[in-house]
């Protein structure tokens, strides 16, 4: 589905659902929501907690994977990466060191929590923990309501405050539960 914001701007269900997640599953996990958004461009501004910064970088792989999954659960589908993509996102995010997409944030911090040193074998291992909790994270009924109500909003909006959101996504979720 895809609605014309009053500017004109396009505003597709499949960027408010990846935003969305992205919300939901930082906020299941205990962390606070700045703001989402869909316009100009989409984000999903994310506050962690300050604490161990391995558990902080574990909390943001999940947060990072979640996007996608949720767009390809949208589509009642799941997918999980070939070893061959993995390899490439870590190819890109090494050649790319600047770069914000949610695959070289998720390889980044992955790379923080096994170590420079780790071998393929350990990558991948830890690599399909991340993605299988994404998964269920946003594939939980509960989860999946919320990410679909936040979308909503962010259709009609295009961006939601932080505020909102949260009082959108508590309708559904309740982070003790996924602690």
């Amino acid at each position: 589905m895809v609605n014309a914001s009053a500017e004109g701007a396009v505003r597709d269900r499949r960027v408010a659902v990846h935003e969305a997640a992205h919300a939901v599953v930082a906020l299941a996990l205990g962390a606070s929501v700045e703001d989402v958004g869909i316009e100009p461009s989409g984000r999903a501004e994310i506050v962690y907690q300050m604490g161990n910064p391995i558990v902080v970088a574990e909390k943001s792989i999940v947060v990072a994977m979640a996007a996608a999954h949720a767009e390809n659960w949208a589509l009642n589908w799941t997918c999980t990466a070939f070893d061959a993509d993995i390899e490439s996102n870590v190819d890109h995010t090494r050649s790319s060191p600047d770069c914000g997409c949610d695959r070289c944030v998720s390889m980044r911090f992955l790379t923080a929590v096994v170590g420079q040193e780790a071998s393929t074998e350990q990558l991948f291992s830890r690599y399909r923990h991340y993605e299988a909790d994404a998964i269920r994270l946003v594939q939980s009924p509960a989860v999946w309501r919320a990410i679909c109500d936040l979308a909503d909003e962010l259709l009609l909006r295009g961006v939601v405050s932080g505020a909102d959101a949260t009082s959108i996504i508590a309708r559904h979720v309740r982070p003790e539960d996924f602690q």
